[in-house]
């Protein structure tokens, strides 16, 4: 019998890793201080498309006023 804890984890092994425009349609709906705060936690030198989600984050930065 397997628990719904070791479904959830073999479902999270089985997705796909998300792309850069799904990650940047992920911090789009977030306020600019939190995807600027996931950026910094949850991506990695080798993230593939980390220049594209940091150039879209700094796009950001630059046109959003800032408190």
């Amino acid at each position: 019998m397997t628990s719904l804890t070791d479904e959830m984890h073999a479902s999270a092994r089985e997705a796909p890793p998300p792309t850069p425009e799904s990650t940047i349609a992920y911090l789009a709906t977030l306020p600019l201080t939190d995807a600027l705060f996931w950026f910094i936690e949850n991506v990695d030198d080798d993230m593939p498309g980390r220049s594209k989600v940091f150039f879209y984050l700094r796009g950001r930065v630059r046109m959003e006023p800032t408190p």
